[in-house]
Protein backbone atom coordinates (compact mmCIF):
# COMPACT_ATOMS: atom_id res chain seq x y z
CA UNK A 1 0.00 0.00 0.00
CA UNK A 2 2.80 2.25 0.84
CA UNK A 3 4.56 1.76 -2.45
CA UNK A 4 1.41 1.53 -4.56
CA UNK A 5 -0.49 5.11 -3.49
CA UNK A 6 2.59 6.67 -2.17
CA UNK A 7 1.53 7.07 1.39
CA UNK A 8 2.76 10.22 3.12
CA UNK A 9 1.32 9.12 6.78
CA UNK A 10 -0.73 6.55 8.13
CA UNK A 11 -3.43 6.51 11.17
CA UNK A 12 -4.29 3.08 12.11
CA UNK A 13 -7.40 2.70 13.69
CA UNK A 14 -9.17 -0.54 15.75
CA UNK A 15 -10.06 -2.65 18.46
CA UNK A 16 -7.73 -3.24 21.51
CA UNK A 17 -7.82 -5.41 24.88
CA UNK A 18 -7.36 -3.15 27.78
CA UNK A 19 -4.08 -4.74 29.91
CA UNK A 20 -3.88 -1.47 32.45
CA UNK A 21 -6.98 -1.45 35.02
CA UNK A 22 -7.67 1.99 34.67
CA UNK A 23 -9.27 1.67 31.36
CA UNK A 24 -12.91 0.58 30.49
CA UNK A 25 -14.44 -0.74 27.60
CA UNK A 26 -15.18 2.17 25.05
CA UNK A 27 -11.58 3.82 26.35
CA UNK A 28 -9.83 5.13 23.74
CA UNK A 29 -5.93 4.58 23.42
CA UNK A 30 -3.76 6.52 20.97
CA UNK A 31 -0.28 5.37 20.71
CA UNK A 32 3.59 6.66 22.26
CA UNK A 33 5.01 3.71 20.84
CA UNK A 34 4.75 0.34 20.12
CA UNK A 35 6.47 -3.17 21.27
CA UNK A 36 5.81 -6.72 19.59
CA UNK A 37 5.02 -8.86 22.70
CA UNK A 38 5.81 -12.17 21.00
CA UNK A 39 8.85 -11.25 18.72
CA UNK A 40 12.67 -11.54 20.57
CA UNK A 41 14.30 -8.70 20.77
CA UNK A 42 17.63 -9.71 18.98
CA UNK A 43 15.10 -10.41 15.61
CA UNK A 44 14.40 -6.66 15.95
CA UNK A 45 17.47 -4.92 16.71
CA UNK A 46 20.71 -7.59 15.14
CA UNK A 47 18.69 -8.39 11.86
CA UNK A 48 18.09 -6.56 8.60
CA UNK A 49 16.25 -4.13 9.02
CA UNK A 50 17.73 -3.48 11.85
CA UNK A 51 15.49 -1.48 13.82
CA UNK A 52 17.14 0.80 16.76
CA UNK A 53 14.57 -0.19 19.23
CA UNK A 54 11.91 -2.84 20.23
CA UNK A 55 9.93 0.45 20.53
CA UNK A 56 8.47 1.86 17.64
CA UNK A 57 7.76 5.37 18.19
CA UNK A 58 4.64 7.42 16.87
CA UNK A 59 4.98 10.51 14.94
CA UNK A 60 5.12 13.71 17.05
CA UNK A 61 3.03 16.13 15.12
CA UNK A 62 0.52 13.42 14.70
CA UNK A 63 0.98 12.95 18.25
CA UNK A 64 0.38 16.68 19.05
CA UNK A 65 -2.57 16.81 16.89
CA UNK A 66 -3.97 13.89 19.05
CA UNK A 67 -3.17 15.52 22.65
CA UNK A 68 -4.67 18.84 20.89
CA UNK A 69 -7.88 16.93 20.40
CA UNK A 70 -8.07 15.42 23.54
CA UNK A 71 -8.43 18.52 25.68
CA UNK A 72 -11.56 19.10 24.51
CA UNK A 73 -13.00 15.44 23.16
CA UNK A 74 -16.24 13.59 24.80
CA UNK A 75 -14.59 10.54 24.49
CA UNK A 76 -12.07 9.17 27.20
CA UNK A 77 -8.53 9.44 25.53
CA UNK A 78 -5.33 7.42 26.95
CA UNK A 79 -1.90 7.89 25.40
CA UNK A 80 0.95 5.18 26.15
CA UNK A 81 2.41 1.91 25.26
CA UNK A 82 0.36 -0.66 23.04
CA UNK A 83 1.48 -3.91 22.37
CA UNK A 84 1.13 -6.50 19.48
CA UNK A 85 1.06 -10.40 19.39
CA UNK A 86 -0.65 -13.69 17.90
CA UNK A 87 -2.74 -13.92 21.01
CA UNK A 88 -6.02 -13.03 21.72
CA UNK A 89 -5.20 -12.06 25.41
CA UNK A 90 -7.46 -12.81 28.17
CA UNK A 91 -5.52 -14.33 31.56
CA UNK A 92 -2.34 -16.21 29.82
CA UNK A 93 0.72 -14.01 29.53
CA UNK A 94 -1.47 -11.00 30.67
CA UNK A 95 0.92 -10.47 33.84
CA UNK A 96 4.42 -11.17 31.41
CA UNK A 97 3.24 -9.07 29.06
CA UNK A 98 2.37 -6.36 31.59
CA UNK A 99 5.28 -6.82 33.75
CA UNK A 100 7.71 -6.47 30.70
CA UNK A 101 5.78 -3.39 28.62
CA UNK A 102 3.58 -1.97 30.83
CA UNK A 103 1.22 -1.64 28.28
CA UNK A 104 -2.18 0.16 28.01
CA UNK A 105 -3.39 -2.10 25.56
CA UNK A 106 -2.31 -5.43 23.46
CA UNK A 107 -3.56 -5.85 19.69
CA UNK A 108 -3.52 -8.62 16.73
CA UNK A 109 -2.20 -6.20 14.24
CA UNK A 110 -0.55 -2.75 14.82
CA UNK A 111 2.63 -3.85 15.54
CA UNK A 112 3.08 -5.17 12.04
CA UNK A 113 1.54 -2.19 10.32
CA UNK A 114 3.79 0.26 12.24
CA UNK A 115 6.87 -1.88 11.78
CA UNK A 116 6.04 -1.59 7.90
CA UNK A 117 5.88 2.34 7.92
CA UNK A 118 8.91 2.50 10.25
CA UNK A 119 11.03 0.88 7.47
CA UNK A 120 9.09 3.28 4.48
CA UNK A 121 10.20 6.07 6.74
CA UNK A 122 6.17 6.46 6.95
CA UNK A 123 5.05 8.27 10.10
CA UNK A 124 2.02 6.70 11.92
CA UNK A 125 0.08 6.64 14.82
CA UNK A 126 -1.96 3.97 15.91
CA UNK A 127 -5.81 4.74 16.98
CA UNK A 128 -7.35 1.80 19.47
CA UNK A 129 -10.23 1.52 21.36
CA UNK A 130 -11.14 -1.03 24.21
CA UNK A 131 -13.36 -4.28 23.71
CA UNK A 132 -12.63 -6.08 26.85
CA UNK A 133 -10.38 -5.73 29.88
CA UNK A 134 -8.91 -8.08 32.33
CA UNK A 135 -12.03 -7.49 34.45
CA UNK A 136 -14.69 -7.80 31.47
CA UNK A 137 -12.52 -10.28 29.69
CA UNK A 138 -13.01 -12.95 26.98
CA UNK A 139 -14.32 -14.09 23.10
CA UNK A 140 -17.91 -12.83 23.57
CA UNK A 141 -16.90 -9.46 25.73
CA UNK A 142 -15.25 -8.54 22.49
CA UNK A 143 -17.52 -9.69 20.35
CA UNK A 144 -20.66 -7.44 21.96
CA UNK A 145 -18.20 -4.84 21.94
CA UNK A 146 -16.23 -4.55 18.74
CA UNK A 147 -18.82 -2.83 16.27
CA UNK A 148 -19.37 -0.02 18.11
CA UNK A 149 -15.62 0.54 19.15
CA UNK A 150 -14.87 -0.29 15.53
CA UNK A 151 -17.22 3.32 15.09
CA UNK A 152 -15.81 5.32 17.99
CA UNK A 153 -11.90 4.71 16.97
CA UNK A 154 -13.03 5.61 13.02
CA UNK A 155 -14.55 8.64 14.53
CA UNK A 156 -11.33 9.60 16.64
CA UNK A 157 -9.70 9.63 13.73
CA UNK A 158 -11.70 11.24 11.46
CA UNK A 159 -12.21 14.22 13.96
CA UNK A 160 -8.02 14.15 14.25
CA UNK A 161 -8.41 14.29 10.07
CA UNK A 162 -10.51 17.50 10.27
CA UNK A 163 -8.75 19.01 12.97
CA UNK A 164 -5.19 18.37 10.33
CA UNK A 165 -6.85 20.49 7.91
CA UNK A 166 -8.01 23.56 9.66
Amino acid sequence: MIDTFQVEKVIHSGTAGGMHPVLQIFDTVICEQVAYYDVEDSILTEEYPYVKSVYFKRDEKLLALAKAYSRACEERLFFGTMVTGEQFIEDERRDEINQRFAPLCVDMETGGIVHACYINDVPFLAVRTITDTAVHKGLEVYSDHSHRVGEIAAGVVMKLLNLEHK
